[in-house]
């Protein structure tokens, strides 16, 4: 049984957060002493939106005199990595959500945004990557093949799948109000999509953080939704639309997948779930058009010409469950433990903050 700790830069609807409070349960499930850390004091309102397996699960507040001791100390955003690279332990982990730099486009600086995230990518710390896009992308930037460690999905529902509602058809997607996320291509695509099948009426519900998308007779704002009635939702849509940017390892499309909803995507980081024509439909990556015309043709094709890709995506998503994601990283922690044999990490975090004129890794 080995100490181990996971730091959060916060505790937010979101589903890295909810995939590392995942692990987090899972590990404890098998037996170690596991605590979560988070540098702001979480939202008193987010436990209501949580998975219920989680929405108890002891959350503490990062102090000024840093980590307390542990076995293995988890980084899980770039801006926590210098914290645990000086925090006192034996093994050092990173555990990437994502390729960070990408989100730049966000940042009032983003030159800087990239030059500290790539900074922090390159610290000696023991490196797990939630998909294989990633695993690619950081040995692409900086020489080494992170650990293969995925996220998972609750189980697909058993027995026939679920008929599509008489009335409306819906369409349904996660918002943020980060730019990448692609609120505005999904906008886009919808007022597409509703052009090419004017005698239809095509409903879009968006539930998260909809700020980005003007306000239509047409589009149901869901608000902030809690996790265990999303499948309710996916259920009852004909189609989940998610067209990110980018994403590494999306939980809506895996869950989509899961509640045996058709899912048109982009490829970037979906790739080991969402096959084109397969288990999904898969168009580039900011294609308004493409995903327009996968969009309009499902819902003009019908429920019975769906069904087959549904049954398949929601075999698909049963191989993505949350027992293979628990067993891979603790797998991958105890390799660590047992091999993984740095530079000082607290040394090298120490001489990267100096560069960076930043104070010592704290709350500050």
């Amino acid at each position: 049984m080995a100490r181990i700790q996971f730091l959060l830069p916060s505790v937010g609807p979101s589903g890295g957060v909810f995939s590392i409070l995942r692990h987090a349960d899972g590990l404890a499930r098998s037996g170690h002493d596991v605590a979560v850390v988070t540098m702001k004091p979480p939202n008193p309102h987010i436990r209501a939106v949580l998975p219920a397996a989680v929405a108890n699960l002891p959350i503490a507040v990062l102090t000024a005199d840093g980590l307390p001791p542990a076995d293995v100390q988890v980084a899980t955003h770039f801006t926590t990595v210098p914290i645990v690279g000086q925090a006192p332990g034996r093994l050092k982990v990173h555990f990437m959500q994502h390729l960070e730099e990408l989100f730049a486009v966000d940042e009032p600086d983003p030159g800087s945004f990239v030059e500290a995230a790539r900074y922090c990518f390159r610290l000696p710390l023991y490196r797990l990557a939630n998909s294989r896009w990633l695993q690619r992308q950081y040995e692409r930037l900086y020489g080494s093949r992170p650990v293969l460690v995925h996220n998972g999905v609750d189980a697909p529902d058993e027995g026939p799948l679920t008929d599509w509602a008489t009335g409306p058809s819906v369409v349904l997607s996660s918002a943020q109000t980060f730019l990448w996320k692609g609120a505005r291509e999904a906008f886009a695509t919808m007022e597409l999509v509703r052009a090419a099948l004017p005698s239809r009426d095509v409903q879009w519900q968006v539930f998260g953080h909809a700020d980005r998308i003007p306000e239509r007779p047409w589009i149901r704002r869901l608000g902030m939704v809690p996790h265990d009635e999303l499948r309710q939702h996916y259920q009852r849509a004909q189609v989940v639309l998610s067209v990110s940017w980018a994403e590494s390892y999306p939980l809506p499309v895996l869950e989509a997948m899961a509640a045996g909803t058709v899912v048109v995507t982009q490829p970037v980081g979906t790739e080991e779930c969402a096959r084109d024509g397969d288990t999904a439909w898969v168009v580039p990556s900011r294609d308004v058009d493409a995903a327009a015309r996968a969009v309009a043709r499902v819902l003009a094709d019908g429920e019975a010409a769906s069904r087959p890709m549904r049954e398949r995506a929601r075999q698909e998503a049963a191989q993505h469950s949350w027992a293979r994601a628990t067993a891979q990283m603790e797998q991958a922690l105890d390799h660590g433990l047992a091999d993984w044999h740095p530079p000082n990490a607290a040394a090298v975090t120490g001489r990267l903050l100096e560069r960076l004129g930043l104070p010592s890794a704290t709350t500050q």
